[in-house]
């Protein structure tokens, strides 16, 4: 090793009743260490100045106080330097949430917050911090914060999201702002198979829904079950159509039954009463309960104990305090938005 001296007059006119503390900095590889380590060293104090060997030329700080532990200040020697400390606490890029600290340049002793955040859907399911030989580091957890003490010249911090259940796919539509009422139930039915956009980068959210697109979206929802018959009943649904399917299968499991005995209308644009006694019947045609209070909404209408049940189950309220307008058309943000609610929360 090197010794060095250096005397009291070159160190603020100090002398040995002050409390010196000595980090070197390595700048390149060499016995054991690598570039970035610091090592603290405890110098011997003699009348005239301090006296520490090092292994090398390279960086090193001193710092000095007078009755406490080191805080820092002085100057430096060897290769220069100051007192200030190099980062050591490195935080690996991570997908789903962020860790961040409180400071990502400490002293060995010093306490590190940390701070996580998972992404919309993701929960954190691993958190290591390893020194710089590999070894872990303890920490521990109160609140959601989590603390360590620093015990090496560098640690590693790592960490793994993995979806809550909830996650949804990264939103490719130009079109489906992130905070729209009906983003998640989008994301939700492009991710399930449900729909995709009228192209890669549109939804289009306020297109009007046909009844064709209104069962193939609720059929696909359950899975796409294969129709126990073949033999359509309405000769406006042609064979080999992308709707045929789902068309048999709604007739099938009474969710609807045509616009005449012979007629399906599948490019007629689906409205609010239509979707909702769709889906009131895919689920069995439960006992809506509740006061009607809409005034569009007759107690012998096909649709109003479907237009009660939606109501009571969230899936829709009415376009004002009194009314449904059961005859007015669904959008496709709607419709999706009432399968989700339905079907996917």
């Amino acid at each position: 090793g090197i010794t060095v001296f250096i005397p009291y007059t070159d160190l603020g006119n100090t002398d040995s009743s002050y409390t010196f503390t000595v980090i070197h900095m390595f700048t390149t590889d060499m016995n054991s260490h690598t570039i970035g380590d610091i090592e603290r060293i405890t110098p011997t104090k003699t009348d005239t100045g301090i006296r520490f060997t090092v292994t090398s030329l390279s960086p090193f700080a001193i710092g000095w106080s007078e009755y406490v532990a080191p805080s820092g200040g002085g100057g430096g020697g060897g290769g220069g330097g100051g007192s200030a400390v190099s980062e050591n606490v490195f935080i690996e890029d991570i997908a789903h949430g962020t860790v961040t600290a409180d400071s990502t340049s400490v002293r060995q002793g010093d306490t590190v917050t940390l701070t996580v955040q998972p992404d919309k859907g993701y929960v954190l399911s691993k958190l290591s911090i390893v020194d710089r030989n590999g070894d872990n580091v303890r920490f521990t957890e109160k609140n959601g914060v989590y603390t360590f003490v620093m015990n090496s010249s560098r640690v590693t911090v790592t960490a793994v999201f993995t979806p809550d259940g909830t996650a949804v796919a990264d939103n490719p539509f130009v079109d489906v702002p992130a905070d729209a009422y009906y983003t998640d139930a989008v994301l939700w039915a492009a991710g399930n198979g449900i729909t995709g956009g009228t192209d890669a980068t549109h939804f289009s959210p306020s297109n009007p829904c046909t009844r064709a697109q209104a069962v193939t979206f609720l059929w696909r929802a359950a899975g796409c079950p294969a129709p126990e018959s073949s033999e359509m009943p309405f000769t406006d649904v042609a064979a080999g159509s992308y709707y045929e399917q789902a068309v048999l299968w709604a007739v099938e499991n009474g969710i609807t039954k045509g616009t005449t005995d012979t007629t399906f209308t599948p490019n007629a644009k689906c409205t609010r009463a239509q979707i909702v006694t769709f889906l009131w019947r895919s689920q069995g045609s439960p006992a809506a309960g509740g006061v009607n209070s809409f005034t569009d909404v007759a107690a012998g209408a096909y649709y109003a104990d479907a237009v009660l049940w939606a109501v009571a189950n969230g899936i829709t309220g009415g376009t004002t305090a009194t009314t449904f307008s059961p005859s007015n058309d669904c959008t496709r943000a709607q419709i999706v938005t009432f399968l989700y609610r339905c079907l996917g929360e």
